[in-house]
């Protein structure tokens, strides 16, 4: 019996062991997974396309830096679709009286899509121009692309240049955590589909 018990005792512990060090390699892998797509996303963000000059039915901003807003007005007055739908709040903006010019009030990029997709349906557009800063643009593209399912996106990233050393740095890493967030949240609702 003696001998049964002692047996019993080593197999938990090289099971402990076994499971500890199979963590320990989760745990490290994870680490380099997000350790390198932390290094590779300021590149994702510089691939953002340039903007071409296409037009399209709409304009549809997220708001945030008034670099997006100032940058989105401007297209509109250029012509290059004939709403503009402005999505979020920003105190830095001023609300016109145009009827092709309409908001709502999204506090997150999530809200964001969920909200321009009823005035996207709402106004049957089939083509937009979505604005938003150059590092906010991956996530968004993430959700829009989930969401609005036959709709054209052309992005027009904003570069802004106000962002520079640590606060860069912070800027990056929070948008990079998010990203990763709207990823992991997409799949999930697409494996959730499936099975």
């Amino acid at each position: 019996m003696a001998a049964l018990n002692a047996m019993t005792q080593t197999i938990k512990i090289l099971f402990t062991q076994w499971m500890a060090s199979i963590l320990r390699w989760i745990v490290g892998l994870s680490l380099l997974f997000l350790g390198s797509g932390l290094i590779i996303f300021p590149i994702i963000i510089g691939q953002n396309p340039i903007p071409s000059w296409e037009k399209t039915d709409a304009i549809v901003i997220f708001t945030g830096e008034i670099h997006r807003e100032k940058t989105a007005i401007a297209l509109y007055h250029l012509g290059l679709a004939p709403k503009l739908h402005i999505s979020g709040r920003y105190p830095g903006f001023r609300r016109g009286k145009s009827p092709c010019i309409t908001f709502d009030t999204a506090e997150t990029t999530e809200k964001n899509v969920t909200l321009s997709y009823v005035w996207l349906r709402k106004n049957h557009i089939r083509s937009l121009r979505l604005v938003t800063s150059d590092y906010h643009m991956p996530r968004c593209l993430i959700w829009a692309r989930h969401h609005w399912n036959g709709i054209e996106i052309i992005p027009h990233p904003i570069a802004i240049p106000h962002y520079t050393g640590h606060r860069l740095i912070i800027v990056i890493l929070a948008e990079y955590v998010r990203y990763i967030y709207a990823l992991l949240q997409v799949g999930y609702a697409v494996g959730s589909k499936i099975f």
